[in-house]
């Protein structure tokens, strides 16, 4: 670099060796390490600096001025056209609240304007004029977030640009001014005089619930532009109940080798976006055979499905199946029959395949998951045994398991959530046995008696 050339340096690393050379009238910047071994490849890996040397140099004398650049792209794009005022005013003129403001715009956006990643030149940082995109349908993510800012800036509600970088790529850099972002979103602070703190991503607004971002938008750090200058903050992760899937299974048992099933399949904050988007589909029905229930139930036959809150995202995504599929009833020794839960958890074969890991395991969320299986006995069949209820609760996963059987219906119910986010590599031993162990709970039968 030319000498007296002022710049930056961030090195991620401390191991990494820093000298200068002279070399005529520049100097020569020179980082040394030592070899490493290469990264092995894993499923569920974490965010590539969490495991990579990362040496960042930026020449940006500041966060301000990085901030003041960022504003004046901005600025003059937030625009509206009187039209399209009145039909703002015309989409929430009976919304009482600005929260229901909020969702109103967040769904129309979802709904009426489409994804289309369009960087030519200096769009590549500056987003189109809201009126454009508003008229167009269309526009990348800082487009999008722009007219979200701008619809609810109408409305009276104060919103900025959160700029970020995507799991699984490089977090953003802190220590020194650098623009790391591949996405941009909306900042709310405050809704109705409450701080809220809320994160909208308006390319998922056409499937994700309200208040639900992303799983690919958490934990990481995020330039929040405000006028004057701007904040950093960490987007914040998920709960695990926040994520929850709940499946409610009623099965009419049968002596043949045919049983009914009625499935109701409740999906919330991140279980939801994926779920909507699948049920948009052409190919709808194969999808929920082979993939949603063919994971845990074969030969499905005479499918009748319909969903619910597919275009609500205040409320959860909803799906409903009714079809045949051979009967649960496995024949045992003489005379007895045996039968394991139908939702079997199948933990360890999703996240703990490997028994040991070189690097940390990231699941992506946060979840939970519910069943509940009903099961009317058929006449000439009586109950023997029911598996024990079982209970396992520690800082990185819980489930808990009950049976019951009454008026000829066993009953049982099932919670398994998984806490973290990410379980770091001195913790996956421990958290490989406990989905070990919870997966032979899952695996022990209730056993039938045949009178005949």
């Amino acid at each position: 670099m030319p000498k007296g050339k002022e710049f930056k340096i961030n090195k991620g690393d401390e191991s990494i060796r820093y000298r200068t050379e002279a070399l005529e009238d520049k100097i020569v910047h020179v980082w040394q390490g030592d070899y490493r071994d290469p990264i092995k490849a894993e499923p569920y890996m974490s965010n590539l600096n969490n495991f990579c040397s990362v040496i960042a140099i930026s020449d940006i004398p500041s966060w301000d001025y990085l901030a003041d650049w960022e504003n004046n792209l901005i600025d003059d794009q937030l625009e509206l056209d009187p039209s399209i005022k009145a039909q703002i005013d015309q989409l929430t003129k009976d919304k009482k609240t600005q929260e229901e403001k909020v969702i109103a715009i967040y769904s129309y956006l979802g709904s009426s304007i489409h994804y289309l990643a369009l960087k030519h030149a200096v769009f590549g940082w500056k987003p189109n004029r809201a009126t454009k995109i508003f008229k167009d349908g269309y526009g990348d993510c800082k487009d999008m977030a722009t007219l979200m800012i701008a619809m609810l800036k109408s409305v009276g509600v104060n919103a900025y640009l959160a700029l970020l970088d995507t799991k699984p790529y490089y977090d953003m850099i802190v220590n020194i001014p650098i623009p790391i972002a591949n996405h941009a979103i909306v900042y709310i602070p405050e809704i109705d005089g409450k701080k809220t703190g809320l994160f909208v991503d308006v390319t998922a607004a056409l499937s994700y619930d309200y208040g639900t971002i992303p799983y690919w938008d958490e934990g990481v750090t995020a330039m929040i532009l405000k006028r004057p200058g701007y904040e950093i903050l960490q987007i914040p992760n998920s709960k695990a109940d926040d994520n929850v899937t709940y499946a409610k299974v009623d099965i009419a048992l049968s002596k043949d080798n045919q049983s009914k099933f009625n499935v109701q399949i409740k999906c919330y904050g991140q279980a939801g976006g994926p779920c909507r988007s699948d049920a948009r589909k052409d190919n709808w029905d194969d999808e929920l055979s082979s993939n949603y229930l063919g994971r845990y139930i074969q030969g499905i036959s005479s499918l009748k499905s319909r969903t619910e809150n597919g275009s609500d995202l205040t409320k959860p995504f909803i799906i409903y199946a009714e079809f045949s599929a051979p009967s649960p009833l496995k024949k045992a020794e003489a005379g007895k029959y045996e039968m394991a839960p139908v939702f079997a958890l199948k933990s360890m074969q999703d996240y703990a395949s490997l028994e040991k890991r070189a690097n940390d395991l990231d699941i992506r969320y946060a979840f939970t998951r519910v069943m509940e299986e009903n099961l009317t006995v058929p006449e000439g069949f009586e109950v023997v045994s029911i598996p024990e209820d079982a209970k396992i609760d520690n800082n990185t996963v819980s489930y808990e398991r009950s049976y019951g059987f009454k008026d000829g219906v066993l009953k049982m119910k099932i919670k398994f959530s998984v806490k973290k986010t990410v379980i770091k590599k001195e913790e996956y031993p421990a958290f490989r046995n406990d989905l070990i162990e919870i997966d032979k709970l899952d695996e022990r039968h209730v056993i039938f008696s045949s009178k005949e």
